[in-house]
């Protein structure tokens, strides 16, 4: 589940970015084309880079010492005041406060909230979509080409959806070179398949409703769409087009899912962009020096991102199937000194779990398995020894392989040590849990 969060949120984190670097650099450039495949670039980019993180060792520079005192310790005859010191990585206080029982009720919890809300969301596309298609009433007009007219009730004009155009009374009563001039601005939406970029954005806004970054990206993208069929349907009379949009003026109330207005005046927007021809050179400039930025802090992401990976080690697979909750602190060694002055070294070679009882256990490597006693299982292989304590059902297999089920939790917390060469390591070496 952790995982999921996570993907959730570095897809929407990684396309607010995307966007502002679009409005940033790109944003009123004439090269129309190119930018609403950016904008569509931009969706499969944030869901396809985190999983393309750069893999690395994991490092924890920064670290500091904790100490713990107990008292009333009796060793020999003496009762001692023991002072335990342990060296606390922040990657390990990390590792415990994400795997706390409490975290996992959060992410329970924000998981939910995440799959109604996108619930709701789904339900108000789905019902605009069904409005549409519910304008779609009486005998169509065939124009050619496959394209359809509908007369329907709607504030606009005319607009597109597919191969259907819907016109209301405002548009019969315009004069026939007004009607061929919208309607030509409509057949440049069709042959632009613009309607499937309404699609997309419209999926988008369910996955990430609680994203506003995907409110401006629809915004822009309508925009873009819109460029993209004026600057084709003025290709005779500039002056008569620009005139005739100001008649019409401006709205964007037409029942579509994700067709909201423009940032701005999109009719201002509009009639500019008919007149503009190139790109001004500081717009060229500007984007040219912000792409290197962009690219730098996407390798940047890569690295850092592949670091702090939770991807398994060595190929191993962790015991616990479907996740597990952090008990006990990880394998450490720790100093204890004595009221007098004496220290010594305190050995803790097993990592504790606690996990729901009945809960499936894995063989974390293939090797040969071994039955301790009812309730414990070594698995060997090579110079690699793997115990877990505290089943209720053990295997009684001699040879496991990787993945294998050998048994299930009991209600005491589970408990595995890792030796190599007979010496105690932490788990945390070959495992990422």
């Amino acid at each position: 589940m952790l995982n999921a969060v996570a993907y959730i949120v570095e897809s929407a984190v990684i396309f607010a970015v995307l966007i502002n670097f679009y409005k940033y650099a790109c944003y009123r450039q004439t090269y129309y084309k190119w930018d609403r495949f950016l904008l569509i670039a931009c969706i499969v980019i944030c869901y396809a880079l985190p999983f393309c993180k750069i893999s690395g060792d994991e490092s924890n520079s920064r670290a500091e010492t904790a100490q713990v005192s107990v008292t009333g310790i009796a060793i020999g005859e003496k009762s001692h005041t023991i002072t335990l010191s342990r060296l606390t990585t922040i990657g390990t206080i990390a590792k415990n406060a994400l795997h706390s029982p409490t975290f996992h009720t959060l992410l329970l919890i924000m998981m939910v909230a995440y799959i109604a809300c996108a619930a709701i969301k789904a339900v108000s596309v789905t019902a605009a979509l069904i409005k549409i298609l519910r304008l779609r009433r009486g005998k169509p007009e065939n124009i050619g080409n496959g394209i359809k007219i509908y007369t329907a009730e709607s504030r606009t004009p005319a607009f597109s959806f597919f191969d259907n155009v819907f016109v209301n009374k405002a548009f019969r009563s315009l004069d026939s070179r007004s009607q061929e001039i919208i309607l030509n601005h409509e057949r440049q939406h069709i042959r632009g398949h613009h309607s499937i970029d309404v699609i997309i954005f419209a999926i988008l806004s369910i996955v990430q409703w609680f994203n506003p970054a995907v409110k401006k990206a629809a915004a822009l993208s309508r925009q873009i769409c819109e460029n993209i069929a004026d600057s084709s349907a003025t290709e005779g009379d500039k002056k008569e087009y620009a005139l005739l949009l100001l008649k019409l003026g401006s709205t964007n109330s037409e029942p579509s899912p994700v067709k909201p207005a423009p940032e701005g005046s999109s009719l201002k927007d509009r009639v500019l962009n008919i007149y503009s021809y190139d790109s001004a050179q500081n717009r060229k400039i500007r984007f040219a020096c912000s792409l290197p930025i962009l690219l730098l802090l996407i390798i940047c992401y890569l690295i850092i991102g592949g670091k702090i990976s939770t991807k398994n080690k060595n190929g191993l697979e962790f015991p616990i199937k479907g996740g597990y909750t952090l008990a006990a602190e990880y394998f450490e060694d720790r100093i204890c000194t004595l009221t007098d002055g004496r220290r010594y070294y305190v050995s803790h070679p097993e990592t504790a779990f606690y996990v729901p009882e009945n809960t499936v256990i894995v063989a974390p490597i293939a090797g040969t398995a071994k039955s301790v006693n009812d309730h414990e299982i070594a698995i060997t292989s090579g110079d690699t020894t793997i115990t877990i304590k505290y089943l209720s059902l053990v295997s009684k297999s001699n040879n496991v392989t990787l993945g294998e089920e050998i048994g299930r939790t009991s209600t005491l917390p589970l408990s595995i040590k890792t030796e190599i060469k007979n010496k105690a390591i932490d788990p945390a070496i070959i495992f990422n849990y």
